[in-house]
């Protein structure tokens, strides 16, 4: 399948903040969209005691979650409720994102290793 020549087929078609461009590769037979989405961006701020923060709730809608360590600290994300430095899924240097690579609709949870500055930056793509 040849590609027209036209702004949308170049990836400058139209778009907005509740679209997103799926541009077509070269020589590809992947038919071009613009897919609806809506995004969220969530700031955590770590406790400075012993507590385990919610970094993304459960929602049915979600589609895929990135992560972004923007504190000082080792943050220990978890899958699930209660993550404590044991019993954790990842863990994220100071500095590191993190983008599950299949779609975790459930609760997730980080605990830092010691009093951090800074947050845990969440983006959510949802339905």
């Amino acid at each position: 399948m040849e590609a027209e020549d036209s702004d949308f087929s170049r990836g400058a078609g139209p778009s907005d903040a509740a679209t997103m461009r799926v541009v077509q590769a070269a020589g590809s037979t992947f038919n071009q969209a613009l897919v609806p989405i809506s995004t969220g961006l969530v700031l955590v701020t770590p406790s400075t005691d012993s507590s385990t923060a919610t970094v993304s709730s459960a929602d049915s809608t979600k589609q895929a979650t990135i992560i972004f360590n923007d504190s000082d600290k080792d943050a220990y994300l978890k899958f699930g409720a209660g993550a404590t430095l044991a019993d954790f899924s990842k863990k994220l240097a100071p500095g590191e994102s993190y983008e599950p690579t299949f779609r975790y609709t459930g609760i997730l949870t980080a605990k830092w290793a010691a009093s951090p500055t800074g947050n845990m930056r969440v983006t959510e793509i949802r339905d």
